[in-house]
């Protein structure tokens, strides 16, 4: 080290280049037992101790102080990760804390504030030795975005005395982006065949797509078939943006059109998207063909009363929306219509579409012609197979019930209850 200069241009004798902590330890006793005895000295050698005491006791830095065993907690990282959150998601901050010291620091706690007003969360540590570090770690959401002014401190009760009380605070600016949002539309939707006829399978290709630059989580995609159908539904496990993705839906009509059915992608409102009108595709107009022709299958199940059962010949006409059948005859062999039994009747006839009502009369012939009419069931036997029921439970008979021998009938689903 070069010589020193005091005031007074007094020049003193060089100090030892090399210093270590022992070597500054042995010093300053020196130099405090010979400032106790400064009255026996000339005020050369007063001037001479006083400016090396000041220079090794004052000027050089805290970590190298004699005598200096003190812990020095510090923040050595902090970070968030995503470094840009989102609002209403999480945020994970992490601290890490090192003890700079030469002494352990006992128990302490860690505070992160995510902002300036926030009171902030804290973690205790139990106990940091010399050199060793600790990472904490926070969880966060933001509720609004913006560029936030977060705080970590450690030891933010001053818990431990330390060698510098100034390093123990750490900043960093959280910038809270608008979210990325996903935009899911239909792109296309396909049916095959084009043109299916009644009671012929179709199906439905919808082409769904996240066209925003953000991804898609899990959503509902919906087919409805014609106004007022609840609508079939597919689930879609997510997309990535500009991906798509192709489902299958598939239905019988069992009317023909016209139809105009609508495809909805995320129905229940699932993804945030950057459009929500879009999501919807409407009008797209599908003509089944009604079959020319259609087998029928009729069950006539006759009630368990005494003498219900009739040997008259029995007649019925059928009425649908698309049409009336002619008068046929239903028989098919010389016991039909006994008591408490059910007898079936194939036959094929002009397609009559939904089912409305049928009339149902005997002519009254043979001993005791009276009929004792549980009900009618008519099912189609081509595609869906749908099925009507037409209940009675009434006499046919000129001598019970109101005398008459015919009865108009209305058409029910099967399965449905009549009042």
């Amino acid at each position: 080290m070069a010589a020193l200069t005091a005031a007074g241009n007094l020049t003193f004798n060089k100090i030892p280049r090399r210093f270590t902590l022992i070597d500054l330890s042995k010093l300053s006793k020196t130099m405090q037992s010979l400032i106790l005895n400064l009255k026996r000295k000339d005020m050369k050698t007063q001037i001479t101790f006083a400016v090396i005491a000041s220079l090794c006791l004052t000027a050089c830095p805290p970590w190298i102080k004699p005598g200096n065993q003190k812990p020095d907690l510090v923040i050595t990282n902090f970070s968030v990760s995503p470094p840009s959150p989102e609002p209403q998601k999480n945020v994970k901050a992490n601290l890490t804390v090192q003890n700079l010291g030469k002494k352990s620091a006992a128990r302490f706690s860690v505070r992160w504030r995510p902002f300036e007003s926030h009171p902030g969360f804290s973690q205790d540590i139990s106990e940091l030795s010399s050199e060793e570090s600790k990472t904490v770690a926070f969880e966060f959401a933001y509720s609004n975005t913006g560029a936030f002014a977060s705080e970590a401190t450690v030891d933010a009760q001053n818990a431990v005395d330390e060698s510098n009380e100034a390093n123990n605070t750490s900043s960093l600016t959280i910038n809270v982006v608008p979210p990325v949002k996903a935009d899911l539309w239909i792109r296309d939707i396909t049916f095959d065949p084009p043109e299916a006829e009644v009671n012929q399978t179709m199906r439905a290709s919808v082409v769904v797509e996240n066209a925003g630059p953000g991804p898609a989580g899990s959503f509902v995609v919906m087919w409805r078939p014609y106004p007022g159908h609840a609508g079939l539904t597919k689930p879609v496990s997510g997309l990535h943006a500009q991906q798509s993705s192709s489902l299958a839906f598939e239905f019988i009509y069992n009317n023909s059109g016209p139809f105009q059915t609508e495809a909805i992608a995320d129905v229940n409102l699932q993804v945030s998207e950057t459009d929500e009108a879009n999501s919807k595709i409407l009008g797209i107009v599908i003509r089944p063909r009604a079959p020319e022709s259609m087998a029928y299958e009729i069950r006539v199940k006759t009630g368990s009363i005494e003498d219900a059962g009739t040997d008259a010949k029995v007649y019925v006409i059928l009425w649908g929306k698309n049409g009336k059948s002619d008068e046929f005859q239903l028989d098919n062999a010389e016991n039909n219509f006994e008591r408490n039994n059910t007898d079936i009747f194939a036959f094929r006839t002009k397609y009559l579409g939904e089912f409305e009502k049928l009339r149902i009369r005997h002519d009254s012939s043979k001993k005791k012609p009276g009929w004792f009419l549980d009900y009618i069931e008519i099912s189609e036997k081509e595609g869906s197979n749908r099925c009507w029921r037409f209940d009675c439970f009434r006499w046919l008979a000129k001598d019970e019930d109101d005398g008459q021998i015919e009865r108009e009938l209305n058409a029910l689903q099967c399965g449905a209850k009549t009042n």
